[in-house]
């Protein structure tokens, strides 16, 4: 399975930057057993998103805090950013330069893939009659809505839906929306 580490509050970015720059984390190991650690220039850290947030845009706040000097990073999420998208701040006088790395957070009920959103809908075994009705939130809080004749699908297919996926480039074109149908 995977790890996953909780990050919502900045003093996980905090301790990582703390230990990098005080010698105690990944980047230290000094030659020839010496204690000389030079300053790094620059940082990169990774900035969690939530697919909500990449999807209408957010404003996220980081505080960092080294050797008495601390910052907020004010850093505007535009619409449709994708995970590795980068952020840079140049040095100020007390802290170094600083790149923010984009990671999407995973979604309970959607995927990303590129611009398109897949959603995964469990068939169950109902009367072949009646027909499937489908009910979705999307990520910007609208719903989804269409009855559709179930028996014409089959585990397997996927249903496609113009211009109801993630923001291109910032909007307002849209991916798609790709709902797949799977049973047990």
């Amino acid at each position: 399975g995977q790890s996953f580490r909780a990050s919502n509050s900045p003093v996980d970015l905090e301790e990582l930057l703390r230990e990098m720059m005080t010698g105690k984390g990944t980047l230290g190991g000094g030659v020839g057993g010496s204690s000389f650690r030079p300053k790094p220039s620059s940082y990169t850290r990774p900035l969690q998103c939530s697919l909500e947030e990449l999807f209408g845009g957010a404003t996220k706040k980081l505080k960092v805090d080294l050797g008495g000097s601390s910052k907020v990073y004010k850093i505007k999420l535009k619409p449709g950013w994708k995970e590795g998208t980068k952020v840079k701040f140049a040095a100020t006088r007390n802290l170094p330069a600083i790149t923010f790395v984009v990671k999407e957070k995973k979604h309970a009920l959607f995927q990303r893939r590129g611009d398109d959103l897949f959603y995964r809908y469990r068939l169950e075994k109902p009367s072949r009659q009646t027909p499937l009705h489908l009910d979705i939130m999307l990520l910007d809080g609208t719903k989804w809505s269409r009855s559709i004749p179930i028996s014409y699908l089959r585990a397997g297919q996927s249903l496609t839906i113009p211009d109801h996926g993630m923001p291109i480039k910032g909007g307002p074109e849209r991916g798609n929306l790709i709902i797949e149908f799977y049973d047990d």
